[in-house]
C-alpha cells in the first residue's frame, strides 16, 4: 500500500500498473531463461501484477493506479548504444532478430512500468488514429480506457481499473453527441451541525454513459446562511460522478446548483433542527 509516486498521483494523470504477459524466453544463444533468472523469483503467473509495480491508494485515500498493462518480460527492440555490460544479466535478455542462432541481435527483454506506459501511450495514440475527434480531448481518452477496462468500471488499488483492453476502447464510442447532468439524490435533508454527501453526474444523454473528467463547480442561490458545501469544484470519476459535502447550519430550506459547462443542475436542501 502507498508506493504509488509522483507523477502518478496526480489527479487526471492516468497511472500504469505493470502486469505478467511472459515469464520464460530464449537468448540470442538459443538458451531457455526464465524471470526467476533474473531476479524476478515471485513473478511466475502470467496474469499476475508485477512485484514491482506500485499499489495505491495515495496518501489521501484516493485510489491509484488506474489501469493496468503489460510490463513484465517485453522483447522490444535494442538501442545500439546499449552494451551488455550495462546489465548484470548480460547476455541473458538479449534476443536474435529472427530465433536462428548465429544472426543479428537486436531485440532484448526487459521489465518495469516503464514497459507498461508506453502500451498504454500507444493505446491512446491508437484511440485518437482511429477517432481523430479524441484529439485534444484527454478526458474523454481516459473515459474510453478506463471504461473498458477488464475491472468493468470497479478501481482497485493494484490494477486500477483493470487490464487494457485496446480492442473494446477502439469499439467503444468515447464521444458524446449531447451531456446530461443528474443529482444523486435529487433533494437533500440535513440535520443542523451534521453533513451529507450530494453526488453530480455527468453523462452522454444518448448511452446514459458517465463521462470521467468534467469539472464541476457550486453556487448556493437560496438559503447562503443555512448551508455551506465543500469543495468549491469536483472532477467526475469513471463513473460520471463528483462528490461534493452539504452541511446543515441552520434550520430552514435552502437551494444549490451545481454547474459543469453549460449544463446545470439545481437542489433543494431541507435542514432539519438538531438530532
Amino acid at each position: 500500500m502507498y508506493t504509488v509516486r509522483s507523477p502518478a498521483v496526480a489527479d487526471n494523470a492516468i497511472a500504469v500498473a505493470s502486469y505478467i504477459t511472459r515469464t520464460e524466453w530464449q537468448n540470442y544463444m538459443n538458451t531457455h531463461y526464465n524471470t526467476a533468472d533474473i531476479g524476478y523469483t515471485n513473478d511466475t503467473t502470467i496474469g499476475a501484477i508485477s512485484s514491482f509495480s506500485s499499489r495505491g491508494p495515495r496518501i489521501d485515500g484516493r485510489k491509484k493506479p488506474d489501469i493496468a498493462a503489460p510490463g513484465q518480460e517485453i522483447i522490444s527492440v535494442k538501442d545500439k548504444i546499449i552494451t551488455q555490460s550495462n546489465y548484470w544479466y548480460d547476455d541473458r535478455i538479449i534476443i536474435d532478430n529472427d530465433g536462428v542462432f548465429g544472426g543479428p541481435a537486436e531485440y532484448w527483454v526487459m521489465q518495469g512500468t516503464s514497459m507498461a506506459c508506453p502500451i498504454a501511450a500507444g493505446s491512446a495514440a491508437l484511440l485518437m488514429q482511429a477517432n481523430p475527434s479524441l484529439k485534444g480531448n484527454p478526458a474523454a481518452v481516459r473515459n474510453a480506457l478506463l471504461q473498458t477496462a477488464s475491472n468493468n468500471g470497479t478501481q482497485d488499488n493494484t490494477f486500477g481499473y483493470g487490464k487494457i483492453n485496446i480492442l473494446a476502447a477502439l469499439n467503444n464510442d468515447a464521444t458524446c453527441e449531447g451531456k446530461g447532468i443528474n443529482a444523486i439524490p435529487w433533494t437533500a435533508t440535513v440535520w443542523k451541525g451534521s453533513s451529507e454527501p450530494e453526488w453530480i453526474r455527468i453523462y452522454c444523454e444518448d448511452t446514459n454513459t458517465g463521462i470521467a473528467g468534467e469539472v464541476v463547480t457550486w453556487e448556493v442561490t437560496k438559503g447562503a446562511k443555512k448551508i455551506s458545501v465543500s469543495p468549491q469544484s469536483a472532477t467526475t470519476d469513471i463513473h460520471g460522478e463528483a462528490e461534493f459535502i452539504i452541511e446543515g447550519r441552520k434550520k430552514g430550506k435552502a437551494k444549490v446548483t451545481f454547474y459543469s459547462g453549460d449544463l446545470k443542475k439545481s437542489v433543494k436542501v431541507n435542514v432539519k433542527g438538531r438530532r
